[in-house]
Order: structure tokens, then C-alpha cells, then sequence
């Protein structure tokens, strides 16, 4: 899954949209609980809208699960992210074609832990890193120099017809989740909003 993902986001508008999205990001960018990030990107008829949230506010914890409430925890948030009226509601004309996550990172270090969420990567696991690819990080967690770690959640869909705006739901899951600086590129040009849960809709 991880592959068809990068070889997907390297065709075309995408790749220059995300480039141009994860050198925002990356400037200047510091990892602050409460407060997460969203990557918008449109190519013609498909959207990617990836999510990069503290694991502190997401799972209540920055470290692979050692008590079994953390192991949970971990099931617990893989299903709800399974479910997309949890995270990101579009229109009806929009269609969910590919979705990846990182929490099998955590996962891993923790035998019998499969989060529901990532069904589709597990073949992949290990792929971005054996291609040394550091610009497509949507499969697996990323741990900055002070030990914090974040938990990345990526969807593409499919929309038939102009999409104009979009509702963040996942705040309902996260409740220490306290703001998203959301970031697009889009046929009609760039844009950004912070959003929270009780102003949780984007218009693009």
C-alpha cells in the first residue's frame, strides 16, 4: 500500500503540491501537543488530505504501548480512524480510494498489536525506509530530536464534482487536540485556515 501511495503522490500536480506543502511544514515547524497539522493537495479529480497529530493528543502517549490500557488504546484509535465520519467529512460525490497510517510504527515494537486502521499497509511496513525516501514519511511515525513523535493519517479520495469544503471531525478523538493549521493546494490556487472544534470546517 505504502508504495502505491509514493509512486501515486509522485505523479503529475501531486508531487509538486506536496513538496511545495512539506517544505511549509518543515520551516520553522516545531512539535507542540494540543496543536496539529493538515496537508491538503488536489490533482484534477482526486484530493489527499494528510493528517500529522501529536501522539500525545491522539493515543495519550509518544512510545510504543507497554501497559495493556496503551495496547488498547492503540485498537481503539486504529478502528475509530477506520471510520472516516471520526476524522474528515466530504460530500456524498466524494470517494475513498487509498488511506495509510502510522500507527503500525508504534505497533510493531508490541507483539499481538494490529490497529484496524492500517489494514492495507501491512504488507509495506518497512518500504519507505528500504527506499530511503525521506519526503513521502505518510507511512510511519516521525520522531523528532527531543523523543516526541507524531502519528501521520493519510486518505486520497475521488470527487466527482467541485469540492468546496470539508468538515474536521477527528477533534472528537483527540480531545487534547486543541487546534489543525490546515494547508492547501488546489486547482484554484493556495490557502490556509486553523481550525478547531468548534470552527472545524474548511472552504477552500
Amino acid at each position: 500500500m505504502a508504495n502505491k501511495l509514493i509512486k501515486c503522490f509522485a505523479m503529475g500536480g501531486f508531487a509538486l503540491s506536496l513538496n511545495m506543502l512539506e517544505v511549509s511544514y518543515a520551516n520553522g515547524q516545531a512539535h507542540v501537543h494540543g496543536a496539529g497539522d493538515l496537508l491538503i493537495a488536489q490533482e484534477d479529480s482526486q484530493w489527499q488530505f494528510q493528517f500529522r497529530l501529536p501522539a500525545a493528543d491522539l493515543l495519550g502517549f509518544e512510545h510504543a504501548p507497554e501497559t495493556q490500557a496503551q495496547k488498547d488504546r492503540l485498537t481503539l484509535v486504529g478502528e475509530q480512524i477506520s471510520d472516516l465520519s471520526k476524522v474528515v467529512v466530504l460530500p456524498s460525490f466524494c470517494k475513498l480510494t487509498e488511506s495509510d497510517n502510522s500507527l503500525n510504527n508504534l505497533a510493531s515494537a508490541v507483539s499481538g498489536v494490529h490497529p484496524h486502521g492500517d489494514h492495507e499497509h501491512d504488507d509495506h511496513k518497512h518500504e519507505g525506509h528500504s527506499h530511503g525516501d525521506h519526503k513521502h514519511d505518510s507511512e510511519h511515525a516521525h520522531d523528532d530530536h527531543t523523543g516526541h513523535s507524531d502519528i501521520t493519517l493519510t486518505y486520497v479520495f475521488e470527487c466527482k464534482n467541485i469540492l468546496k469544503q470539508a468538515q474536521v471531525t477527528i477533534f472528537s478523538i483527540a480531545p487534547s487536540l486543541n487546534t489543525i493549521q490546515a494547508q492547501w493546494i488546489t486547482n484554484k490556487g493556495q490557502g490556509a485556515q486553523n481550525i478547531n472544534e468548534s470552527a472545524a470546517i474548511l472552504r477552500f
